[in-house]
């Protein structure tokens, strides 16, 4: 992909842009990544990878940590989705986007208060993308390292900051974005832009 900040297509065709290098220099389009469902998630462990992940499953937990590129969430025909990281379990990414399909919310959410973390991932960046439906990280979100990271949200659709966070950086909301705060925390060492 071009970057995790880079879209293409609208709605739940949304995908992460990549650069085609077949014929007249290439064009834009939109990249599918590996397919991974809900049941599936301990193979999510690359970061150099780009997950889509799927399933029908209304509960789906971490068991282990994962690593990826960027995490988009194609979803099922069952609405709104938790992803539950369980204790100590951590999602370690760049992006993550909601292109699902039944137009529900995607959250993100640990067992309790600091027992797993959203982590920004190894360029320092967490692109939050509300593509077809809202977004939700109700687990802090930490930076990789001493590093600071840098989240950036974009919409259309609302993204909720629902945790205390951690990181420390920046954030930026993308015009035609809204960011929703759900905890008086959830800016906590952040500069917004």
């Amino acid at each position: 992909i071009i970057g995790p900040w880079m879209t293409f297509g609208t709605g739940t065709n949304t995908k992460y842009a990549t650069k085609s290098i077949a014929g007249g220099g290439g064009s834009i389009g939109g990249f599918t990544g590996t397919g991974v469902t809900d049941a599936t998630l301990s193979s999510i462990n690359s970061a150099t990878t780009n997950y889509d992940v799927s399933g029908s499953n209304t509960g789906p937990t971490f068991t282990v940590s994962a690593t990826a590129n960027t995490f988009r969430y194609i979803g099922s025909p069952n609405g709104s989705v938790t992803f539950t990281l369980a204790s100590g379990i951590n999602l370690t990414t760049n992006g993550i986007m909601n292109a699902d399909t039944g137009g529900g919310t995607l959250t993100i959410a640990n067992t309790g208060v600091g027992l797993g973390s959203v982590v920004i991932g190894s360029s320092n960046e967490l692109n939050l993308i509300g593509a077809s439906a809202p977004i939700s990280i109700a687990a802090p979100i930490t930076n990789n390292g001493a590093t600071p990271g840098f989240v950036t949200i974009t919409g259309p659709n609302a993204v909720t900051l629902a945790a205390v966070n951690t990181f420390t950086g920046g954030i930026t909301v993308n015009t035609g974005a809204t960011l929703s705060i759900g905890s008086g925390g959830a800016l906590s060492g952040a500069v917004v832009g």
